[in-house]
């Protein structure tokens, strides 16, 4: 469902407002309206979908932990 704003003027003989406006309807838009199951599996899938995303994004943003870096031991004689 879309709408496109039409014109909007004054009508003086009522001192109303009177506003136009298209609409586009897809014919399946309200085909789930009054079924609260299908309702209910829009929700949870939505839901799902926005919890994935928000596990990459805090994935991504997540710092990268540093591996230590290589260090002689105390018995170590330098590869001699």
């Amino acid at each position: 469902v879309d709408a496109s704003p039409g014109s909007i003027t004054l009508n003086s003989d009522t001192a109303l407002y009177e506003v136009t406006i298209t609409m586009h309807i897809n014919r399946d838009a309200l085909l789930d309206r009054f079924d609260e199951v299908a309702l209910a599996e829009r929700d949870k899938s939505r839901a799902e979908q926005d919890a994935a995303i928000k596990a990459k994004e805090e994935a991504a943003a997540a710092p990268a932990t540093p591996s230590p870096s290589p260090s002689p031991s105390a018995s170590s004689d330098g590869g001699k």
